[in-house]
């Protein structure tokens, strides 16, 4: 059977007065019925534009999008408005980043929530209303009637977030897109958002895209990790492979950065060091290269078919041999951030 959602090399660029912004430079993934894939990577590595591109709001004149983009074998790169105002919030739904940004400020939680229904449903307005209310008690907002009539500035950053998650399960959706739906959250409500998610989807039986640049929130909850860098995947494979055997020098880098408890507390948490960089369609070779500790002079050259198989369900893009990242991968205990003393003689950049 064909996946629920199959996006292949989908490219996005938006024009502007400094010229063509690449925002993703050919990004693949596939997601089955039920499932939770996390797309994790820093800012700007093209992780929300191409979670938005699927319900078609990078649309504008001055993007362009290429590509391949099937939910239910239903192409959307080049469908019709009409075809997203129909699947939008009725069978693909969004949990943004920003609640107090994405809800209307002058409208009650319990009305937006009964607009979304009645958008989709041919249902009365009593109905939308004992609905939304069942709806808010179902992930854990207290006194659901009347936080239903509360205003979103009313509410704390977590109900607001719980009362999105409402309202995107509000037509029984095939598919979730939570767009680092834990921003600006303390530690413990990430968390408990997380669970909602996961037991929802457990729950329903629904598939979800988690967006996130934190590694480390996803553990628990996801069934596989896509990596994203440079609006790239560079690493991809079910979640216990990637943390117990990370093969990207970048994933190294973001696993590394975490924390750890168990683990003397350091004056400073290790980085990955440089900046993120911007999709180049003309580069060649890695597009992790320039940040590498790890650079060496094949690394100029693009990797055969971008994503090599390490093992079943595991696909990584670097040149380094096996035997190379066993001997790398821990460093100081840092998950490769520093260039061991086995790379002398190579170009580390």
């Amino acid at each position: 059977m064909a996946p629920l959602l199959e996006v292949r090399d989908l490219r996005v660029t938006f024009a502007s007065e400094g010229g063509d912004v690449h925002a993703v430079g050919g990004v693949s993934f596939s997601i089955e019925e039920g499932e939770m894939l996390a797309v994790v990577g820093e800012s700007g590595s093209g992780k929300t534009a191409s979670a938005m591109t699927i319900v078609g709001l990078t649309r504008a004149r001055s993007a362009r999008i290429e590509g391949s983009v099937r939910f239910r074998e239903l192409e959307l790169v080049d469908a019709a408005e009409s075809v997203f105002r129909r699947i939008r919030g009725a069978e693909v739904a969004v949990v943004f980043q920003d609640p107090l940004s994405a809800l209307n400020p002058v409208q009650r939680i319990g009305n937006q929530i009964v607009e979304q229904i009645r958008a989709h449903e041919r249902i009365s307005r009593a109905e939308a209303q004992k609905r939304a209310v069942e709806l808010l008690a179902r992930v854990g907002i207290p006194e659901p009637r009347r936080r239903a009539r509360s205003f979103p500035h009313e509410l704390s950053g977590g109900m607001r977030q719980r009362a999105m998650i409402a309202m995107a399960l509000s037509c029984s959706p095939r598919l979730l897109i939570a767009d680092e739906p834990t921003t600006g959250l303390d530690v413990t409500v990430q968390m408990q958002i997380l669970e909602e998610i996961d037991e929802l989807r457990r729950e329903l039986g629904l598939a979800v895209l988690l967006v996130t640049h934190d590694l480390g929130v996803v553990g628990e909850v996801a069934d596989r990790v896509a990596v994203m860098y440079g609006g790239e995947i560079v690493e991809t494979g079910d979640v216990s492979e990637i943390f117990e055997n990370p093969m990207h020098p970048y994933t190294w880098g973001l696993l590394g950065s975490i924390p750890k408890v168990d683990r003397p507390r350091t004056r400073r948490l290790p980085a990955i060091p440089g900046q993120s960089q911007s999709v180049e369609p003309s580069r060649e070779g890695c597009v992790f290269a320039r940040r590498c500790p790890h650079r060496f002079e094949r690394c100029d050259q693009a990797p055969p078919s971008r994503l090599v198989q390490r093992s079943a369900g595991h696909f990584e893009s670097c040149w380094l041999t096996l035997a190379e990242k066993r001997s790398r991968r821990l460093v100081n205990g840092e998950f490769g951030l520093v260039s061991g003393p086995e790379s002398a003689g190579r170009d580390v950049g």
